[in-house]
């Protein structure tokens, strides 16, 4: 069934469900996942129960669909917010969900057709999913895919199988298991029974016409005219029967045609065609009558009018006719009743204009609201005997009723309350002699001096109801109402002050014990002297806004006073002196608030401190006469005598501050070097900063002992350290870059006795011969790892660096030459062996002797280009010019060969 999770619906197949059984299973299950969401509005969302057409509120488990989705609807913000779904879709699918609803219960629905129920499915399925009911949803889900197997199955049966075989075979599974066939002949849905045979009268047209042929025998025209008419109308009833019937035929035989073809499209608009013709054909035999009676009375025939459809017996309403077109005028003519008319909805106005008279209209039931309507006068309707609240009833204004001749106790009979009466223009005396009470008048709103000037009593008055305060608007003295027997209570409640009733005789106790305050007292003129006799006190007293000086005339004791709140100022006011208040217990603060100056504190026997306390200022008591020494002592702070009484550092000074205090008071540096504190600043705490502000060079600080590190945070550079005489040692302690010390000017050597090491010295890119004039051994200059070539740039000569241990190629690589490696002791051979060239041996000093004996050739030598009395001479050749034609020595040179080069080197 679906009414639970676990409570399921199962349909097994040939059971035929239709779509409108599916639809009304949907919304049932609709109105499952809504009742938990509409008890949820109810009692947690603060919404209204819903009520049924008998204004019954209706608990969850009473709503269907219907009302919970109109509650919905009601409600759409909450049920928005609620069920997380958009105001648009909701309205929708509520608006949607409700007609489909509606059209089921009141049986409207012409079958329902896929799309339709597609769409139920998808807002229930939706709404459903919103409300988190599970197994609403799941039963929703087996239900649509169960409309999905049944309309296969229903499909699956109405079509046939292939022509080719013959027949057509059912596709139902469940049908072939039972062995059914469908034929072709058995394909064509059922029938309406066929017309009657054409040619022949009915039984009913054939009675019609043999009473007619017996009117026409006796003469009797007037009934052989009426009666043709019917007979007429009987023969169009039966011709529109057998076209009907004809229009089946026809179809069925297309239905079958279209079958046989397998157009089956066709044969489906064809079946629907003959489900409208089988209907239309139901209808027809269902009600001829009533088919018979529409041709009589929009046919309208000439002889035939409501007059003639009475005379035949054929009962037809007003509204029927009216509906047809016949005028009011033939509907009276024909004996229609106002009463009969107005069920047509004929209003009393067109009856009015028909002729009808109001004593008919009335008899019709036409209430006076209609007949008011209708144009007629209050008078008229009196006339009429309708009574005074049927024409209040129908809207007719009490002046009008007034003028109709209705009078005060009709009106008052047709309950008009005086109000309505006042308002008709009915005057207070009318209204008071025609009986309406002291109440019904005061409900009219008139006034109680209206009430009063028309001649009711106080004693009146008050028994009618009003109260002290509504007769003191009335202009009423509380002594009048104290003599009307009206309470003390009464008359305060009424606002009659503590002034009034008080002339009215009543005693200041009586006051008292009424209720009045004290502040209502004072303001009825009562003094504090009374007062106090009445036993208020001075607090109270004050309360009401007494003061001082008039308690304190009224007998109340200053310790009264002061017990009862009054400040000092209020005291001060009341003339007492600042003695007395100090006597009485009163602060210092307290005199000081309530306004007594300082020189009359002074005068009170108030000290410095508690003057002090009671923030009195330096420069004040300074200007009241107070010394230096005295504020001191007194526990003004140095701050407070420099900035607020003006001092001066020397007078400090001399008053006894010390360094420390005076620049814990706010002195600077510069102020206290003027003031001779020089040699004190360190041990006073002022930092390098500050002392440099004051213009204290960094060779001060040293002297007062400042180390390095405190003068570079407070500013100094290096140049001015250096200068104030700051050792590089002493700048290594305050965390300065070797690099930074060289920006200074400091040298290699102090760097050096500073404790920096030779790597920092090379990171600050001293150049080699300042590391060498520093004190550093070539020992430690290698193993700091200077290269070879920044040792020959220091100035270390070839010989110093073969001694530390460096390689001949190190050295010829470094650059040194070879006459300096020579001077190194290097031989000829370690030379040429090490890769120097007979250039560089020649530059470096070796004679062609010993070239010659290092094992150089002549060829050599020549390619190395020596001078050529060098060559000459080497070869044996004497300083002479050798001659012509003789032979050459080793060496390949020829004679002008020599001679030219001898020239060369000469020139």
């Amino acid at each position: 069934t679906g009414d639970g999770p676990d409570e399921y619906f199962t349909l097994d197949f040939p059971l035929e469900l239709n779509n409108t059984d599916y639809l009304r299973r949907v919304l049932a299950q609709l109105t499952f996942a809504l009742r938990p969401i509409y008890e949820q509005a109810i009692t947690q969302g603060g919404r209204q129960k819903i009520k049924n057409g008998k204004g019954e509120a209706l608990k969850s488990a009473d709503v269907d669909s219907y009302y919970v989705l109109k509650h919905i609807r009601e409600n759409l913000d909450y049920y928005s917010a609620e069920l997380g779904q958009g105001q648009e879709f909701l309205i929708t699918a509520v608006n949607w969900l409700n007609g489909a609803r509606n059209q089921l219960a009141h049986e409207s629905l012409h079958g329902v057709d896929s799309k339709y129920l597609s769409d139920a499915f998808g807002y229930a399925k939706q709404l459903a999913a919103a409300t988190r009911m599970r197994f609403v949803q799941d039963n929703l889900i087996r239900l649509q895919k169960q409309v999905e197997v049944h309309q296969k199955s229903k499909q699956a049966r109405r079509l046939p199988s292939s022509a080719a075989q013959g027949s057509h075979e059912v596709a139902s599974d469940s049908l072939q298991q039972q062995g059914w066939r469908l034929r072709s002949s058995a394909a064509t849905p059922s029938f309406a029974e066929s017309a009657l045979p054409t040619g022949r009268d009915s039984p009913e047209l054939g009675a019609l016409r043999l009473k007619l042929d017996e009117y026409k025998k006796k003469g009797d025209l007037d009934n052989c005219k009426l009666l043709k008419v019917r007979v007429d109308a009987r023969v169009e009833y039966e011709a529109h029967v057998a076209e009907v019937t004809a229009s089946i035929e026809d179809t069925r035989a297309g239905y079958q045609k279209a079958w046989d073809r397998d157009d089956f499209a066709r044969a489906e608009k064809l079946k629907a065609r003959l489900s409208a013709f089988e209907k239309e054909l139901r209808q027809l035999r269902d009600d001829p009558d009533g088919y018979v009676k529409r041709i009589l009375i929009y046919a309208k025939y000439p002889l035939v009018g409501p007059e003639g459809l009475k005379a035949m017996g054929v009962s037809v309403s007003g509204q029927e006719l009216r509906d047809a077109g016949y005028t009011l005028e033939q509907l009276k003519a024909a004996g229609y009743t106002g009463e009969q008319l107005k069920a047509a909805r004929y209003t009393a106005e067109q009856l009015k204009a028909g002729g009808y008279t109001l004593e008919q209209l009335r008899e019709a039931g036409y209430t006076a609201e209609q007949l008011k309507a209708a144009g007629y006068t209050a008078g008229q309707l009196k006339a009429a005997r309708y009574d005074a609240e049927q024409l209040k009833a129908g809207g007719y204004t009490l002046k009008q009723l007034k003028a109709g001749g209705y009078t005060l106790e009709q009106l008052k009979a047709a309950r008009c309350t005086a109000e309505q009466l006042k308002a008709a223009r009915y005057t207070l005396e009318e209204l008071k002699a025609g009986g309406y009470t002291l109440e019904q008048l005061r409900e009219a709103r008139y006034y109680l001096d209206e009430l009063k000037d028309a001649g009711y009593t106080l004693e009146q008055l008050k028994a009618g109801g009003y109260t002290a305060g509504q007769l003191k608007d009335a202009r009423y003295t509380a002594e009048q109402l104290k003599a009307g027997g009206y309470t003390l209570q009464q008359l305060k409640a009424a606002g009659y002050t503590a002034g009034q009733l008080k002339a009215a005789g009543y005693t200041l106790e009586q006051l008292k014990a009424g209720g009045y305050t004290l502040e209502q007292l004072r303001e009825a003129g009562y003094t504090a002297e009374q007062l106090k006799a009445a036993g208020y006190t001075a607090g109270q007293l004050k309360a009401a806004r007494y003061d001082a000086e008039q308690l304190k005339a009224g007998g109340y004791t200053l310790k009264q006073l002061k017990a009862g709140g009054y400040t000092a100022g209020q005291l001060k006011d009341a003339r007492y002196t600042a003695e007395q208040l100090k006597t009485a217990g009163c602060t210092l603060e307290q005199l000081n608030v309530g306004g007594y100056t300082l020189e009359q504190l002074k005068a009170g026997g108030f000290t410095v401190e508690q003057l002090k306390a009671a923030r009195y200022t330096a420069e004040q008591l300074k200007t009241a006469g107070c010394t230096l020494e005295e504020l001191k002592a007194g526990g003004y702070t140095l701050q407070q005598l420099r900035e607020e009484a003006c001092y001066y550092l020397d007078e400090l000074k001399d008053a006894g501050y010390t360094l420390e205090q005076l620049k814990a008071g706010g002195y600077t540096a510069e102020q206290l070097k003027d003031a001779r504190f020089v040699e004190q600043l360190r041990e006073a705490g002022y930092t390098a900063e500050q002392l440099k502000a004051a213009g204290y060079t960094a060779g001060q600080l040293k002297a007062a002992r400042y180390d390095a590190e405190q003068l570079k945070a407070g500013g100094y550079t290096l140049k001015q350290l250096k200068a104030g005489g700051y050792t590089a040692w002493q700048l290594k302690d305050a965390r300065c870059t070797a690099e930074q010390l060289k920006a200074a000017r400091y040298t290699a050597e102090e760097l050096t006795a500073g404790g920096y090491t030779l790597e920092q010295l090379r990171e600050a890119r001293y150049k080699f011969p300042f590391l060498k004039d520093a004190g550093y051994t070539l020992e430690q200059l290698k193993a700091g790892g200077f290269t070879v070539e920044q040792l020959k740039a220091a100035r270390y000569t070839a010989e110093q660096l073969k001694a530390g241990s460096y390689t001949l190629q190190q050295l010829k690589a470094a650059g040194y030459t070879a006459g300096q490696l020579k001077a190194a002791g290097y031989t000829l051979e370690q030379l040429k062996t090490a890769g120097c060239t007979l250039e560089q041996l020649n530059a470096g000093g070796y004679t062609l002797e010993q070239l010659k004996a290092g094992g150089y050739t002549l060829q050599q030598l020549k390619a190395a280009r020596y001078a050529a009395e060098l060559a000459l001479k080497s070869l044996g050749y004497s300083d002479g010019q050798p001659k012509a034609g003789q032979p050459k020595a080793d060496g390949g040179y020829t004679l002008e060969q020599l001679e030219r080069l001898a020239h060369f080197y000469r020139s």
